[in-house]
């Protein structure tokens, strides 16, 4: 029974060690157009997206940096939600 349970333990570590590394080494930043391109479709708007990041914040968190919606399609004007 004990060995069954630090068996047990050590797949857990093992497997949050994993999942760790993983998500340490993932860049999210080269989805960053086909997330522009849905935006656009999804406000009918131009958008800018500088920087995408997936972090810890008290549980996992996607950070966007430089994300500025504009007012029309053409990008050209003072955007409706400026830089973030």
């Amino acid at each position: 029974m004990r060995k069954t349970l630090l068996i047990l333990v050590g797949c857990v570590l093992l497997a949050l060690i994993a999942l760790g590394v993983f998500l340490a080494t993932l860049d999210v930043n080269r989805y960053r157009p086909l997330a522009v391109q849905k935006l656009e479709e999804a406000l009918g708007t131009a958008v800018r997206l500088n920087h995408l990041t997936l972090g810890w914040h008290g549980g996992m968190a996607l950070e966007l940096r430089g994300l500025a919606i504009s007012a029309d399609r053409s990008g050209q004007g003072e955007p409706v939600a400026p830089h973030f």
